[in-house]
């Protein structure tokens, strides 16, 4: 784990596009997450079921849990973490796999 750490941070230091678009990413996901925190949660309590989809010909054609919402940022959390390892790995390896 200490070698992951330890590679992730020589990325990082070393790649000034790499440690951009990492920053712009982070930043993406985090307001992915945080904004329908700040619109969907008071409206949470009133209604236990939100529209999750839309459709323009048909019109919203689901709805779930208020939870359900937030189903893509966290697969975007898991890939973006999961990119983030394997870019630091290859990053040792061999430096064109990594950019």
């Amino acid at each position: 784990m200490r070698e992951l750490f330890g590679a992730i941070k020589d990325l990082l230091r070393t790649s000034k596009r790499y440690r951009r678009t990492a920053t712009a990413s982070g930043i993406l996901l985090l307001l992915m997450i945080i904004l329908p925190i700040w619109r969907i949660l008071p409206i949470a309590g009133d209604n236990p079921f939100i529209p999750l989809h839309y459709n323009v010909y048909v019109g919203i054609d689901s709805f779930g849990p208020w939870y359900g919402i937030f189903t893509l940022p966290f697969l975007g959390a898991v890939l973006f973490i999961m990119n983030l390892i394997f870019q630091a790995v290859f990053y040792r390896r061999e430096h064109v796999l990594s950019m």
